[in-house]
């Protein structure tokens, strides 16, 4: 599959961002069907949330992309460890109503899943 002819990819117009506790901002992108079952994806590094392919709506997910802090549209979080980010997560999944999901990491992510599992079986976050 050539990317430029079969994948959309999306872009800045796609972007949404999320005010956790503390002030920082979490930039994402969602894609696929909004009333789909909930995927969070992590994108590898260095990249951020933009230039993920767009999902059909008729996968039936609802894939929520967020950046990692200081990476693309998303406040850094000086000393951080990849526990925060998970916490990070589990109040984003809180904040956007989204209360059971899977999870996808790739690359550099592919620990990330493990570490928000992890902090979302502790209970919600807020």
């Amino acid at each position: 599959m050539r990317r430029s002819q079969d994948m959309t990819m999306l872009t800045a117009k796609d972007l949404r961002t999320i005010k956790l506790p503390g002030g920082r901002r979490v930039g994402y992108v969602e894609t696929g069907d909004p009333s789909g079952r909930p995927v969070f994806m992590f994108h590898g590094l260095p990249g951020g949330c933009l230039g993920v392919p767009a999902v059909p709506a008729a996968t039936g997910a609802r894939v929520v992309v967020p950046g990692r802090p200081g990476y693309g549209y998303s406040d850094p979080l000086p000393r951080r460890r990849i526990a925060d980010w998970s916490r990070d997560i589990a109040f984003m999944a809180s904040a956007l109503g989204i209360y059971r999901f899977a999870l996808v990491g790739s690359q550099w992510a592919a620990h990330t899943p493990w570490r928000a599992a992890a902090q979302c079986l502790r209970g919600p976050v807020r």
